[in-house]
């Protein structure tokens, strides 16, 4: 737990942006990108689909290139046999112009 005691103070400040009327115009700056690259780095297999899903749903669907890195297959997460090989199957099913893995 002194983990997330850390880590909460900088949770909180990426939650409550100080000036709510500029982090709103940055977001629509971002969602509006047409043809960019975006990489997303995640520790585990489906934090950006749980944190940003909607986002980079819309980007890709904006012509946008959105590249997922992860750092696990997910393999420790629950009591399941084979957890990583499911959750590794599960993440080649994605659209190709959603997720590029290498």
């Amino acid at each position: 737990m002194l983990g997330l005691a850390l880590a909460r103070p900088i949770l909180d400040a990426l939650q409550r942006p100080r000036d709510l009327p500029a982090a709103k115009a940055r977001g629509e700056e971002l969602l509006a990108s047409r043809g960019k690259t975006f990489l997303i780095i995640t520790a585990h297999p489906d934090d950006a689909e749980w944190w940003v899903g909607g986002a980079l749903a819309g980007l890709a669907a904006k012509g946008n290139h959105v590249i997922l890195v992860l750092g696990t297959s997910g393999e420790q997460g629950a009591n399941v046999p084979n957890l990583g090989a499911i959750r590794e199957a599960n993440s080649n099913k994605q659209p190709r112009s959603w997720v590029t893995q290498g």
